[in-house]
């Protein structure tokens, strides 16, 4: 069978002549409610590949390790990259490379295809890929996780991909007994800055210190000492010299009622996890 596809790229139009709109019609044969991801099928470098994630919180488009080898690919097919991910409980995971794929999303003519730069990441997860937010961006798809539904704009109208729910279940409680990795972070990884002092101590007299910024002038820490010398009665050591203000300074008035008895307020519960 001969599809009519067209390449990313030539949609910024289409999507113009094809307004996006999800009826309540999509829900038809969805098991409702649900709280399911959107999973779905496509076809990646002339491959069926089932399990595939769209998920528009991730900031990469990544292909799981044994999906990778499923399809005949080599690590030395792909390009070098620093970039690292960050797992369900924070840990780092390291991106094997990244692979330039054609994906093709969709059914008969109404279908497109783009080139995808997947990460390739070795990490245990319940899908075979996730196309993210570039991708969704990109083809200038829209998804719907209530619809389980992927539309998007085509040549020949808008193309509509149906997520399979009952994969999706299987999935999303695969993910969750096993803490699989679902969501992206691909900041560079960079060198954190260290800490450094920015005071210094300086003795006043016996008893008495004080720290001074290292950015003060070194010619004016003399006179600084010695003003400090001078004041001293004047600087507070502890909360021992700090008896107050004088009420004509400032006064904070309690609005209650003087003859009232105080009262314990209940605890407020803020979280039905605790």
């Amino acid at each position: 069978m001969t599809y009519a596809r067209t390449l990313v790229g030539s949609t910024s139009t289409i999507s113009d002549q094809y307004p996006i709109i999800f009826y309540s019609r999509d829900l038809e044969d969805i098991e409702y409610p649900h709280d399911d991801p959107l999973v779905i099928e496509a076809t990646i470098a002339n491959y069926t590949v089932k399990r595939v994630l769209i998920d528009g919180g991730s900031s990469a488009d990544l292909l799981f390790y044994p999906a990778f080898c499923s399809l005949g690919f080599r690590l030395d097919r792909c390009q070098p990259s620093s970039v690292f991910l960050l797992g369900f409980s924070g840990n780092q995971v390291p991106v094997l490379g990244i692979l330039p794929l054609h994906v093709r999303i969709g059914n008969g003519d109404q279908a497109i295809e783009t080139l995808v730069n997947f990460h390739v990441v070795e990490c245990s997860s319940a899908y075979n890929g996730i196309l993210g937010r570039h991708f969704l961006h990109q083809a200038h798809a829209i998804p719907s996780t209530l619809h389980l539904k992927l539309k998007l704009p085509t040549p020949s109208g808008v193309g509509c991909v149906r997520g399979d729910q009952a994969i999706a279940k299987q999935c999303c409680a695969f993910s969750l007994k096993h803490k699989h990795v679902t969501t992206v972070d691909t900041r560079e990884e960079v060198a954190r800055p260290v800490p450094v002092d920015l005071d210094e101590e300086q003795v006043v007299q016996d008893g008495l210190t004080i720290r001074v910024s290292t950015a003060w002038p070194k010619e004016a820490l003399p006179q600084l000492l010695k003003l400090v010398r001078e004041f001293k009665e004047l600087l507070a050591q502890g909360p021992e010299d700090m008896p107050g203000l004088d009420r004509r300074v400032a006064e904070h008035a309690l609005g209650i009622l003087p003859g009232c008895l105080p009262v314990q307020q209940k605890r407020s519960v803020t979280s039905h996890f605790g």
